[in-house]
């Protein structure tokens, strides 16, 4: 990721790390952590478009969310559409619904 990345400034904080990952079935992919204030943030994305020869629009949607963060900007502008992150987390909790969903265990036979 920090091959990438010319600066790993992003506002009010920096990129602490990172991994790049790249599959036809999940396309451009990255786990990384950043520190936003003294608060630290952990983001798994998946399905950017691309290959690990074009943009790495993986990265680029990571530094927009962490600079939304920094700025308090919850409009985020990702490559596939505008986002708005609270909205999405407060539609959750409204419905009482986790942020990450519970995973289904197979019935046994």
């Amino acid at each position: 990721m920090f091959e990438e990345l010319n600066n790993q400034s992003i506002a009010n904080g920096k990129i602490l790390g990172g991994k790049t990952g790249y599959t036809d079935e999940a396309g451009l992919c990255l786990a990384s952590l950043a520190q936003v204030g003294k608060q630290e943030y952990i983001l798994i994305s998946a399905g950017a478009k691309g290959d690990h020869h074009s943009e790495q629009y993986n990265i680029t949607d990571a530094l927009a969310l962490y600079n939304s963060i920094g700025k308090n900007d919850y409009n985020v502008n990702l490559a596939k559409e505008p986002v708005d992150v609270l909205r999405q987390q407060d539609k959750r909790r409204l419905n009482n619904s986790p942020l990450i969903p519970p995973l289904k265990r197979p019935q046994s036979p």
